[in-house]
Protein backbone atom coordinates (compact mmCIF):
# COMPACT_ATOMS: atom_id res chain seq x y z
CA UNK A 1 0.00 0.00 0.00
CA UNK A 2 0.89 3.64 -0.62
CA UNK A 3 0.15 7.02 0.95
CA UNK A 4 -0.77 9.81 -2.13
CA UNK A 5 -1.13 13.30 -0.68
CA UNK A 6 -1.33 16.13 -3.15
CA UNK A 7 -1.75 19.62 -2.79
CA UNK A 8 -3.99 21.32 -5.29
CA UNK A 9 -5.69 24.67 -6.02
CA UNK A 10 -9.30 24.27 -4.77
CA UNK A 11 -11.27 24.55 -8.06
CA UNK A 12 -9.53 21.31 -9.37
CA UNK A 13 -10.93 19.12 -6.55
CA UNK A 14 -14.13 18.36 -8.60
CA UNK A 15 -13.10 17.76 -11.37
CA UNK A 16 -10.50 15.23 -9.77
CA UNK A 17 -12.42 13.58 -7.78
CA UNK A 18 -14.81 13.03 -10.52
CA UNK A 19 -11.87 11.33 -12.52
CA UNK A 20 -11.05 9.10 -9.70
CA UNK A 21 -14.68 8.04 -8.98
CA UNK A 22 -14.49 6.21 -12.73
CA UNK A 23 -11.77 4.17 -11.45
CA UNK A 24 -12.87 0.37 -10.74
CA UNK A 25 -11.91 -0.15 -7.36
CA UNK A 26 -10.94 3.53 -6.21
CA UNK A 27 -10.70 3.13 -2.47
CA UNK A 28 -11.71 6.65 -1.99
CA UNK A 29 -9.84 10.13 -0.62
CA UNK A 30 -10.67 12.55 1.90
CA UNK A 31 -9.68 16.23 1.05
CA UNK A 32 -9.36 19.32 3.56
CA UNK A 33 -9.46 22.63 2.52
CA UNK A 34 -5.75 24.44 3.87
CA UNK A 35 -3.90 27.63 3.29
CA UNK A 36 0.33 27.64 2.70
CA UNK A 37 2.94 28.98 0.61
CA UNK A 38 5.88 27.45 -1.74
CA UNK A 39 8.03 29.19 -3.98
CA UNK A 40 5.11 31.86 -5.34
CA UNK A 41 4.94 33.05 -2.05
CA UNK A 42 7.69 35.43 -3.46
CA UNK A 43 4.81 37.25 -5.18
CA UNK A 44 2.89 38.04 -2.65
CA UNK A 45 5.53 39.27 -0.44
CA UNK A 46 3.82 42.89 -0.15
CA UNK A 47 0.80 41.55 0.62
CA UNK A 48 -0.18 40.98 4.40
CA UNK A 49 -1.00 37.26 4.47
CA UNK A 50 1.37 34.98 2.19
CA UNK A 51 -0.50 32.20 2.20
CA UNK A 52 -2.79 30.47 -0.01
CA UNK A 53 -5.93 28.50 0.05
CA UNK A 54 -5.29 24.63 -1.28
CA UNK A 55 -6.74 21.50 -0.75
CA UNK A 56 -4.92 18.57 0.52
CA UNK A 57 -6.14 15.23 -0.67
CA UNK A 58 -5.46 11.85 0.58
CA UNK A 59 -5.31 8.53 -0.42
CA UNK A 60 -4.12 5.27 0.65
CA UNK A 61 -4.10 2.97 -2.34
CA UNK A 62 -2.45 -0.82 -3.33
CA UNK A 63 0.63 -0.69 -5.36
CA UNK A 64 -1.14 -1.55 -8.33
CA UNK A 65 -2.67 1.46 -8.68
CA UNK A 66 0.06 4.07 -7.80
CA UNK A 67 0.95 5.07 -11.08
CA UNK A 68 -2.03 5.43 -12.43
CA UNK A 69 -3.49 7.54 -10.04
CA UNK A 70 -0.96 9.62 -10.01
CA UNK A 71 -0.88 10.66 -14.03
CA UNK A 72 -4.73 11.13 -13.53
CA UNK A 73 -3.85 13.62 -10.56
CA UNK A 74 -1.17 15.20 -12.62
CA UNK A 75 -3.09 15.78 -15.63
CA UNK A 76 -6.55 16.58 -13.73
CA UNK A 77 -5.33 19.30 -11.21
CA UNK A 78 -2.97 20.68 -13.97
CA UNK A 79 -3.74 24.29 -15.37
CA UNK A 80 -0.22 25.54 -16.70
CA UNK A 81 0.20 28.28 -13.69
CA UNK A 82 1.97 28.77 -11.14
CA UNK A 83 1.02 27.00 -7.74
CA UNK A 84 -0.51 24.02 -9.44
CA UNK A 85 0.46 22.12 -6.72
CA UNK A 86 2.35 18.70 -5.39
CA UNK A 87 2.28 14.88 -5.87
CA UNK A 88 3.88 12.91 -2.77
CA UNK A 89 3.70 9.28 -2.75
CA UNK A 90 4.73 7.35 0.55
CA UNK A 91 4.66 3.66 2.07
CA UNK A 92 2.26 2.80 4.16
CA UNK A 93 3.91 -0.31 6.29
CA UNK A 94 0.76 -0.87 8.26
CA UNK A 95 -3.05 0.13 8.09
CA UNK A 96 -5.77 -0.83 11.05
CA UNK A 97 -9.65 -0.53 10.67
CA UNK A 98 -11.03 0.37 13.45
CA UNK A 99 -14.70 -0.97 13.09
CA UNK A 100 -13.20 -4.59 12.82
CA UNK A 101 -9.95 -3.73 15.18
CA UNK A 102 -8.25 -6.33 12.50
CA UNK A 103 -4.73 -4.81 10.37
CA UNK A 104 -6.24 -4.90 6.90
CA UNK A 105 -3.99 -6.64 4.11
Amino acid sequence: MQEIRAYIKPFMLEKLALALMELPNFPGMSAMTIKGFGKERVDRLQEFDPFIDKVRVEMIVPDDMVEQIVRIILTEAHSGNPGDGKVYVAPVSRAFSIRLQTEEK
